[in-house]
């Protein structure tokens, strides 16, 4: 069993930064959960109750993510911050 406390924000909270609606939010949490449970069985991990809740992003990227999320009269930010998320 492997537990670690990482600084940082859950992607529920990370979502509250990204101005997306709801339907779209949906579809981004599954598919990057998805992406978290391949990424952690790659490595040999299995986290048993596997949630957004249980993804965290770290406090940097956290603060990375909310920073564009205050450049104004810009479209194109949800699209740069979820496209950030996906990188990390």
């Amino acid at each position: 069993m492997v537990y670690e406390w990482i600084k940082g924000k859950n992607l529920l909270e990370v979502f509250e930064h990204i101005d997306i609606n709801d339907d779209e939010i949906t579809e981004h949490l599954k598919i990057i959960n998805y992406k978290v449970i391949s990424d952690l069985q790659k490595k040999g991990y299995l986290v048993a109750d596997m949630k957004p809740e249980h993804v965290i992003i770290g406090e940097d990227d956290t603060v990375e993510i909310e920073k564009m999320g205050r450049a104004e009269d810009d479209i194109e930010v949800p699209g740069r911050q979820v496209e950030f998320l996906y990188g990390l």
